[in-house]
């Protein structure tokens, strides 16, 4: 890496290469590398003044090695189907996978392959720019947090398509950065496990999961946009838990459940929606807020609030008069540690008609409440 081969190329030009051993290759133009095809036994390292790019435009490809390092000042990858990368490595050496780097610029990878390939990552970073992830049928996986270090930094993350993302143990670690940052997914067919130990902005206009999303955030966690999962959703984080209006959470499964926490602040519903055929479990280590917001689910639907912090008003629960708990199975269950204000609707054991009337369930519905301090 310190005495790699300095290559001048010019706009148009293209790199091919087949090595048994490894390639190291530094262009110091500002033009864009093109990248053909390129493999390599050990190690391609590239680094580039300018941008890294397709030069196929096809869903191959571009760099397969045990271990691939870019680095750009620009851009690496397009639209549409990014730079296709694959790393061939399948020892223990957490080092060895994708490492990726763009100073100024947006960060797209695919990884192509029968069957599918998984997209092993050590680090990408595009502090100010897009990274837009495509595994293409395998798994996105990461042994960054297993070093001690993020597997992507961006501005924003989108995980356009993967079997899975993450693994149970070893949760996909990103770190988002600079105003209006967030991560969405484009179709996830199985599960997505994602860590931050920062504050945590999922968004997008339809980011979509086949089996179990998983998030767990050491800060604060904003919801945005629609969020659809088949089976099952935990949300984990120790600050605030936040829906904004555009927020959309589903779950279409009949078994499946909506689990969201906050250890040691609040959750706060801002006209944002939760919709499941399973059970909604909310839990605040210190108010659950549902103000203006709506939760409705087939089954249970269970908020318990904590202790009242000092600017809840000494309340743990509260639902505003635009917000409400909606349980077409047959059961409300209602905790707090202090007082619970309820000036919204609570419908247990029927559904709401457009007349606004209500449809009971033959059985009918309960509603608990149990409060430490007053109901009201």
């Amino acid at each position: 890496e310190d005495q790699p081969l300095l290559v001048s190329f010019g706009l148009g030009s293209e790199l091919w290469a087949d090595v048994g051993d490894s390639i190291y290759i530094r262009s110091e133009s500002n033009a864009p590398v093109g990248v053909g095809r390129v493999s390599a036994g050990k190690k391609v390292w590239l680094s580039s003044e300018g941008a890294i790019i397709d030069a196929l435009n096809t869903r191959y490809n571009n760099i397969e090695a045990a271990d691939i390092r870019l680095i750009a000042t620009r851009s690496v990858g397009e639209p549409i189907d990014g730079l296709g990368l694959y790393s061939t490595y399948n020892g223990i050496d957490l080092s060895k996978g994708i490492n990726v780097e763009s100073y100024a610029g947006d960060v797209r990878l695919s990884t192509w392959g029968e069957g599918g390939h998984d997209m092993r990552i050590v680090s990408i970073e595009a502090s100010r720019g897009i990274v837009d992830l495509n595994a293409a049928g395998g798994m996105v996986v990461d042994t960054a947090n297993q070093l001690g270090r993020h597997g992507v930094i961006a501005n924003r993350i989108k995980l356009s398509q993967a079997k899975s993302v993450g693994r149970q143990g070893n949760y996909f670690d990103v770190l988002l950065h600079g105003e209006g940052s967030k991560i969405a997914f484009g179709n996830v067919a199985q599960d997505v496990y994602l860590h931050s130990e920062q504050n945590l902005d999922i968004g997008g206009d339809d980011s979509r999961v086949g089996n179990r999303l998983y998030v767990n955030a050491d800060k604060s966690l904003n919801l945005s946009g629609k969020v659809s999962v088949a089976e099952g959703i935990e949300m984990i984080a120790k600050g605030d838990v936040h829906f904004n209006h555009t927020a959309h959470i589903s779950t279409s499964g009949h078994s499946s459940s909506v689990t969201i926490k906050s250890t040691k602040s609040d959750i706060d519903i801002v006209k944002g929606e939760i919709v499941t055929l399973g059970s909604v479990h909310l839990q605040a280590f210190e108010q659950v807020n549902i103000d203006g917001g709506v939760v409705e689910a087939s089954g249970l639907v269970e908020v318990i609030g904590g202790e009242a912090g000092e600017d809840d008003e000494a309340l743990s629960v509260l639902v505003t008069t635009a917000g409400g708990l909606n349980s077409k199975g047959d059961q409300i269950n209602i905790e707090a540690k202090g007082d619970i204000e309820v000036m919204g609707h609570l419908l247990a054991g029927g559904k709401w008609k457009e007349d606004g009337g209500v449809e009971w369930l033959a059985k009918g519905g309960q509603v608990f409440i149990n409060a430490s301090g007053r109901a009201y």
